[in-house]
């Protein structure tokens, strides 16, 4: 009976204020993307809807317009924010390549997933890998 009264009240809830979805594209935002630029961006959406809506040359060249000052905006951003973070952290290794990893963009490090040895074999072993970069690297003194 409490099924049943669950099952309809849920009804009742989802005809009348159902859930909406919404897409996020970034669960966090980079560090060096201020509230300044985000309205720039906001700024340049808007633009691009009245052009596309109204198709008149002056809409067209106001979006152009804001579209440079964001690309600007964002390089001057990047800029400031890893030049004075690598001058700040300058005698701290794991904060410049902390940085290095925020400015190549890459989220998900994996590491070394494989392995070619001489170019014939493939090694997928976790274990393995560096057994052979160890006998590479202690190698080389020998040949040199």
């Amino acid at each position: 009976m409490v099924n049943g009264w669950y099952s309809l009240l849920n009804e009742a809830i989802d005809a009348n204020a159902p859930l909406k979805r919404k897409r996020i594209r970034h669960e966090t935002k980079p560090k060096w993307l201020s509230p300044e630029i985000l309205k720039l961006m906001k700024k340049r959406d808007r633009l691009l809807k009245k052009a596309k809506h109204s198709n008149v040359p002056d809409d067209w060249l106001a979006l152009r317009s804001t579209k440079n000052k964001v690309t600007e905006a964002i390089r001057a951003a990047k800029r400031n924010f890893f030049h004075e973070s690598f001058r700040e952290h300058q005698n701290n290794p794991k904060k410049i390549w902390s940085a290095l990893k925020d400015l190549s963009g890459q989220r998900n490090t994996r590491g070394v997933t494989y392995l070619e040895e001489n170019k014939t074999t493939q090694i997928n072993n976790e274990d393995l890998i560096p057994e052979v970069l160890n006998k590479h690297f202690t190698g080389l003194a020998e040949s040199l």
